[in-house]
């Protein structure tokens, strides 16, 4: 007979369970089942069977595309051959998601009423968790509860309510369903409005608006004396009456009626002229303490200012008025500190604007409770000083706040005692006022030795912690002190300016360049340079004729030549304007020096450089004059310091000629010559 077996395309889970195998499966997916045959001789047929009744295949393997729910049951391969027959069976558990499903979908409830929102829900497996969400927002979360109740349903209780709940399938996978019921409850009109009273001014616009709440939707209209008037315009729940140009006629009270059916209701306004406030109403005491007590209240009407500010005013029991208080504007309550305890207070507020005051409010008393204070309630003093002058004691507290919170300065006082020699201590007659941490008091030379304490005004006997007041504590007249100080700061003062003065032209010096009134930087101011002829090896080139090309400027070496005789400058400077043979307009410029050439020198020769026959010796520069010189800039002139041509390129030097004359007039006079010269200043 055949052998049977069955095998699961994916073995997802099995277990033995009255000797059927259980497997499971997933909603949605699918799902293979094969029967595993051995057979001699070979089947004749192979079909499956559900619940034992049903053939759903006539092949070897069984494949189910989609899996539903429905599904879940025993399944059987069944095999025949010539010899006989065999089956075997497996159970499929099809898991799935929670289907749930509302009882009610909609439920309409009056104000006031309890509802119960259920749902019913079926999964495998079992849920694990169920959630209630209210137009989105989770409300609600329980691991069994598909029932949400509400007593006493109020208007803001109408939404959407969901019911979720979650299951988890073997392999882990959450998954979820939900379902959806609407909850509306009904009420009567709700009139939301915070003022009655509109200021108005004759001729100006106006518009009254109600708001009106309420299901089923309420019908709103307006009523003037008896006279009924409907809204000009209805906007999310809001009826608006306008005027364009209220009259003086229409001043006065107006009513909005709101009704449907489960109710009527309707609110006040009335129309007045601009003017004075009124006086602040629900009057609230909170916060009773030893010290202070907190006031709020509630604005009313402003008088059509658009802004008010209330003031607030506290007495004792005597009717001695000991606070008066103005609050910021927008502020609605207030703070009363530093009272005496045990003791009773009156205050009343009124509102002022820009038409005037209330009336003020009634009187209402205010009691403040016992303090009970012992020695560890009372600050230790730390800083101690005195003014002579003024016969003030100066202290300051330990930076305990904690102690200081529930105490003030009308709540202690500075118990003193006083000795002579430091030993002895007696207690003054009374225990001082503190006035701003100070006290005031004289130290008598012959006592000058004190012991302070911080003690309860209301009972003297109960001190804080004791201190000795040093003599070096006391201050003495500082004002010789004040002067010296003030003189050695001026001094040092006039000083340091003094320095920054000399350092600053110092500097000023340094960086200006040093030259003298003959325009030569690195001279003295009084030393006049030396102008001498230059001494040539070779002396006749002074007069060549010929156009040799010009060495190299040795700028370095005619320096250290130049700054090695300065030692004279010259004593006549001028210049003149001629024209020569050819009309060629040049420049003279004469530079008369006569230091060490003097008369009384005897050299030989005639060559111009020779220094024997001068006694005063010209050296003439001679600049062509044309039209491309004429307009040049004044500093771009071939003549520099002494009428000395700068440093020249060859092109330029071919237009510089040098004259040279003695007053001997043994020199060759009014040569033209080419400049190749040294100048020694």
């Amino acid at each position: 007979r055949p052998y049977v077996n069955i095998l699961e395309e994916t073995a997802i889970f099995s277990s033995e369970l009255n000797q059927i195998r259980t497997i499971i499966g997933i909603e949605s997916r699918q799902q293979n089942l094969t029967c595993q045959i051995h057979a001699n001789p070979p089947p004749t047929a192979i079909y499956w069977i559900t619940n034992e009744t049903t053939i759903v295949s006539r092949e070897r393997t069984l494949h189910i595309p989609r899996l539903i729910s429905e599904q879940t049951g025993v399944y059987t391969c069944v095999v025949e051959n010539a010899l006989g027959r065999r089956n075997r069976s497996i159970y499929l558990d099809v898991e799935y998601s929670p289907r749930v499903q509302a009882v009610q979908s909609r439920i309409v409830a009056n104000r006031s009423d309890s509802v119960n929102l259920r749902c019913s829900s079926t999964s495998n497996p079992l849920p694990y968790q169920v959630k209630w969400f209210k137009n989105n927002t989770e409300i609600l979360r329980d691991n069994h509860l598909i029932d949400y109740r509400i007593d006493h349903v109020e208007r803001n209780d109408s939404g959407l309510y969901t019911c979720t709940v979650y299951n988890r399938f073997h392999n882990n996978q959450t998954s979820n369903g939900s379902s959806t019921i609407e909850l509306i409850v009904q009420s009567r009109p709700i009139i939301e409005t915070t003022h009655s009273k509109i200021a108005a001014e004759v001729g100006h616009p106006l518009i009254l608006t109600c708001r009106v709440l309420g299901l089923p939707k309420p019908a709103i209209i307006w009523k003037f004396g008896d006279q009924f008037i409907q809204c000009d315009e209805i906007i999310n729940e809001t009826c608006y009456l306008r005027f364009s140009a209220i009259p003086k006629t229409s001043f006065g009270v107006y009513r909005c009626i709101a009704e449907n059916l489960l109710g009527k209701e309707e609110w006040t306004y009335t129309i007045v002229s601009r003017g004075k406030p009124e006086t602040p109403t629900d009057i609230l005491v909170s916060e009773i303490t030893s010290s202070s007590f907190k006031i709020q209240f509630s604005p009313s009407f402003d008088g059509g200012s658009g802004s008010q500010r209330f003031t607030i005013e506290i007495a004792n029991s005597s009717n001695i008025t000991i606070i008066t208080e103005q609050i910021p504007f927008n502020i609605y309550e207030y703070t009363v500190k530093d009272l005496n305890d045990s003791s009773l207070y009156f205050f009343r507020i009124k509102s002022t604007n820009i038409y005037g005051e209330s009336p003020w409010s009634m009187d209402i008393p205010i009691q403040t409770s016992e303090l009970i204070i012992t020695s560890d309630d009372l600050p230790q003093l730390h800083v101690v000083s005195y003014k002579s002058k003024e016969n003030l004691l100066q202290f300051d507290y330990l930076p305990d706040s904690s102690r200081l919170s529930n105490l003030n300065e009308n709540q202690l006082c500075l118990n003193i005692r006083q000795s002579s020699d430091g030993k002895l201590y007696q207690s003054v007659d009374e225990c001082l006022p503190i006035v701003n941490r100070q006290v005031q008091w004289r130290i008598g030379k012959d006592q000058p030795f004190l012991k302070l304490a911080i003690c309860s005004k209301k009972n003297r006997e109960i001190c804080g912690q004791e201190i000795e007041m040093k003599e070096e504590m006391y201050s003495r007249d500082l004002t010789p002190m004040i002067i010296v100080a003030a003189a050695i700061i001026s001094f040092l003062v006039l000083v340091t300016i003094i320095v920054t003065i000399i350092c600053a032209r110092s500097r000023a010096r340094k960086s200006k360049p040093n030259t003298n009134k003959f325009g030569i930087v690195g001279l003295d101011k009084d030393i006049r340079p030396d102008i001498s002829e230059p001494r040539l090896q070779n002396p006749y080139m002074l007069y060549t004729n010929t156009n040799p090309q010009t060495p190299s400027y040795d700028y370095d070496y005619q320096q250290r030549k130049i700054a090695n005789s300065f030692t004279h400058s010259p004593e006549v400077v001028d210049y003149e304007q001629r024209k020569d043979e050819y009309g060629v307009t040049r420049r003279i410029t004469n530079i008369h020096t006569s230091p060490h050439w003097n008369r009384s020198e005897s050299r030989s020769g005639s060559n111009p450089s020779s220094e024997s026959s001068c006694v005063t010796q010209h050296t003439n520069i001679l600049i062509p004059t044309n039209t491309d010189t004429q307009h040049s800039d004044p500093a771009s002139t071939l003549i520099s310091h002494y009428g000395f041509p700068p440093i020249l390129s060859p092109s330029q030097q071919q237009s510089s000629i040098i004259q040279s004359s003695s007053s001997s007039e043994t020199s060759t006079p009014n040569r033209i010559r080419k400049l190749f010269y040294e100048v020694v200043v």
